[in-house]
């Protein structure tokens, strides 16, 4: 399967970024989850089994409805959990982890950023590839954005 080829450029109505972090989870004042994130080095990347945040931010320039967020889970990884407690995400977001992707379907969202936090996991070790994501509108065809590809160094433990 060819690759989508590279990141949309046109973000008149709507982009989406895609960022990955270490991820540690820690508690606020009051005991509820929350995830404390730090930047990847690309020179060290990630080790296995270590707990990866995904940030996908998306942009509209008005509100827009009923969005679908497909992001390819980059090889190697596995799913760990698709609306964690403590991270951020719109309360009408629903996820389904599939094969090869994880899928969000948004009712809505307003002017502005919307982020969509979840949580992977690398599983093995090497140079691996994340394909582009991809956001767009549900009932109009003409409405995607695409992030580019993104490859990744995995360490073992």
């Amino acid at each position: 399967m060819p690759s989508p080829g590279p990141a949309t450029t046109d973000e008149k109505r709507l982009g989406v970024t895609r960022e990955y972090f270490h991820a540690e989870r820690t508690a606020d004042r009051r005991g509820r989850a929350r995830w404390l994130v730090t930047a990847v080095d690309p020179a060290q990347g990630f080790r296995i089994g270590e707990s990866v945040l995904v940030r996908l931010t998306l942009r509209a320039a008005r509100r827009l409805d009923h969005l679908i967020i497909e992001d390819p889970r980059p090889a190697g990884f596995e799913v760990d959990d698709l609306l964690p407690v403590g991270a951020e995400h719109p309360w009408d977001a629903h996820a389904e982890a599939r094969d090869t992707r994880a899928v969000f379907f948004l009712t809505g969202v307003g002017e502005g950023d919307t982020v969509l936090e979840y949580l992977v996991r690398p599983e093995m070790a090497g140079s691996l590839v994340a394909l582009p994501a991809t956001a767009g509108a549900m009932y109009d065809p003409d409405l995607v954005a695409r992030t580019g590809e993104q490859v990744m160094k995995v360490s073992g433990r």
